[in-house]
């Protein structure tokens, strides 16, 4: 905790230390949801949190919900938010955006973290980065591909 002696915060502070991560509360949820700062995080939150709440609608007896990619936690917070009854599986492969998620929905009840992907077959799968051009997928558009396959 950073104290500075004053009765106000100055946010001028905020220029001496990087900041990487925020937290945002939600109406109807009862932690902030955790945005990375620079790469997609913004837009991943805008993305899942501003679309039409009509697009999902848990039909009755809903036990369990599988988020296969779950980036950082930001659909399983909204699907918690949806609906507090299934369990939820949230299957995320990429290292960077799994410790955002573990972070964020961290002993949230009924949630299972997975550091995995969903497959066809049994096995490792390669992350890639990179489109085959070359350009940067991003955070957000990390993508998995089967070891020997051409990137």
């Amino acid at each position: 905790m950073l104290r500075t002696g004053r009765p106000r915060f100055d946010a001028g502070i905020l220029a001496a230390f990087p900041v990487q991560r925020i937290g945002v509360e939600v109406p109807g949820l009862e932690r902030p949801v955790a945005i990375r700062l620079g790469g997609t995080g913004r837009q991943v939150f805008r993305e899942t949190f501003f679309r039409d709440d009509s697009s999902f609608v848990p039909p009755p007896g809903l036990r369990a919900i599988v988020d296969a990619g779950a980036n950082v936690g930001c659909s399983v917070l909204w699907f918690r938010r949806q609906s507090p009854e299934p369990r939820i599986a949230a299957l995320e492969p990429d290292p960077y955006n799994f410790a955002v998620l573990a972070a964020g929905c961290g002993r949230l009840p009924g949630v299972t973290r997975l550091q995995a992907a969903l497959w066809g077959t049994d096995g490792e799968v390669r992350i890639e980065r990179r489109r085959s051009a070359g350009r940067p997928l991003g955070s957000w558009g990390t993508r998995t591909a089967a070891p020997g396959a051409a990137p």
